[in-house]
């Protein structure tokens, strides 16, 4: 009887020890410009930072100058309160504007695709169901798992925020 009790004991932590590494504390979007995603993302109820950058492409450490060229977009990486993950991913789901719209020109082009990346398979899942949810046929979010994430240049972080500050 002992030994069960162990046994379950031990099963028991070890999905207790799990599940906090699935509490999905970061998100990562992209969808064109990372000064509006950013802007958004930050007036959302369990938001805890916001880090505008670069991910997806073929350098390291790259540049505004030099990201797209090689691949990457401009993405946004969102810290998160503990169980929040969901509730974000809504919001970008049903209320960011038509970003996410299917582009059929250079302006709104492959690079201002809606992008939300995940981090493990339950974030996966949850996103895969969200885009069932909301998006429609002129719609398309891509779901692709997080890859390096490249801090931006700091005259980056938090622009609308500064500009509209001095206006």
């Amino acid at each position: 009887m002992l030994k069960i009790f162990s046994t379950v004991f031990i099963v028991l932590s070890l999905l207790l020890s799990c599940a906090e590494e699935y509490d999905n504390p970061t998100l990562m979007i992209s969808s064109g410009c990372f000064w509006n995603v950013q802007s958004f993302m930050q007036s959302q109820q369990g938001v805890q930072d916001t880090k505008c950058g670069y991910t997806g492409g073929t350098t390291t450490n790259p540049t505004y100058e030099n990201a797209r060229k090689n691949g990457h977009v401009e993405a946004v990486e969102v810290s998160l309160e503990k169980g929040a993950f969901l509730k974000v991913a809504r919001k970008f789901f049903s209320e960011f504007p038509a970003k996410r719209i299917k582009a059929k020109n250079d302006m709104f082009g492959k690079d201002f695709r809606g992008r939300i990346y995940y981090f493990n398979l339950e974030q996966k899942a949850i996103l895969e169901n969200l885009r069932k949810q909301y998006d429609a046929e002129n719609t398309l979010t891509l779901i692709l798992p997080a890859s390096e994430f490249y801090i931006a240049e700091d005259y980056h972080q938090d622009w609308l925020k500064k500009r509209c500050a001095k206006n």
